[in-house]
């Protein structure tokens, strides 16, 4: 949940994406692609940019392998597990497949305007979101960081999984006859 006390006059709006969605969007070849690789999540380079503005994170940085396609805990619905500020590399694909592939769901992400909320910020405004199937980014540029100014709280989440026996989002909506309860 992100509550922003001070905004900038024009810019710092925030993208949303369905990671659900954008999962269900892939063929069901490069489904099954993505369901057994793993995606190396560093904050390495949010850190060192944060120590070169002069900012002291709260934290060191934090390097782990997690899923490329993980499971809800609670929906049991396949997404994607994947913000390419966070996914530097994937555990087990040599070179240029890796490279491509990230490229490739990098382009993915951002083509997804069908699945994308672009949030336009004012003062006092508040947003929550489930980060386990969301991906969210600010929009650069054209503003002043220091007048944006927010105040977010965060759920420690569970491990992520991926459950092989899950459904996607079509084969859940397909299943129950009717739209899925969790985007």
């Amino acid at each position: 949940m992100l509550r922003l006390v001070r905004t900038p006059e024009f810019g710092g709006d925030t993208m949303f994406t369905s990671q659900t969605a954008l999962y269900d969007k892939l063929s069901p070849a490069f489904q099954k692609l993505v369901e057994g690789i793993k995606g190396v999540h560093s904050s390495e380079e949010g850190y060192t940019s944060s120590v070169n503005r002069g900012v002291q994170p709260f934290r060191g940085p934090v390097r782990r392998e997690h899923p490329l396609v993980r499971t809800h805990p609670v929906t049991r619905v396949k997404s994607l597990f994947y913000n390419p500020s966070f996914v530097t590399a994937l555990s087990g694909i040599k070179g240029q497949e890796g490279i491509h592939t990230l490229n490739f769901l990098r382009e993915h992400l951002h083509a997804a305007d069908d699945l994308t909320v672009r949030w336009k910020w004012e003062n006092s405004s508040v947003a929550f979101w489930d980060n386990r199937v969301v991906a969210h980014r600010a929009i650069p540029g054209g503003y002043n960081a220091e007048e944006r100014e927010g105040k977010r709280t965060a759920v420690f989440g569970e491990k992520p999984f991926f459950d092989p026996n899950s459904e996607s989002l079509s084969e859940q909506k397909a299943r129950v006859g009717s739209a899925p309860i969790v985007l």
